[in-house]
């Protein structure tokens, strides 16, 4: 189990999040200040259609407020760790993370100018 207080490197700056929520299968982190607020959401599944696998699903949420408090943007990152056959091995998993982030960090503009 996670701790109840987790950092996240957010724009070169580190933020405590103190975990909000828990359950069996959630657990959900939370930093608020005058201009932005984190969210960190941490889901596990155990789905039908692959096998005695699980499934993973961490989310960051980032709002950013102006001075006056209004919300100016929302943006969302999510991945979704899969393992199959009932082996989970953190470091092919790893593997994958690292290259899926260098891809998204090397074409991002790309990706959201719709490009594939």
């Amino acid at each position: 189990m996670l701790p109840t207080t987790v950092t996240v490197n957010y724009n070169g700056t580190a933020y405590a999040l103190r975990r909000t929520k828990e359950s069996d299968y959630k657990s959900e982190y939370f930093f608020r200040s005058a201009t932005l607020d984190l969210v960190l959401q941490i889901g596990h599944t155990l789905p039908n259609n692959i096998g005695n696998g699980e499934s993973h699903i961490v989310t960051l949420h980032a709002k950013t407020y102006d001075a006056e408090g209004v919300l100016t943007k929302h943006e969302r990152l999510y991945e979704r760790l899969v393992t199959d056959q009932g082996k989970q091995d953190s470091t092919t998993l790893g593997y994958l993370d690292a290259a899926l982030r260098d891809f998204i960090n090397s074409n991002v503009d790309a990706i959201m100018d719709r490009a594939s």
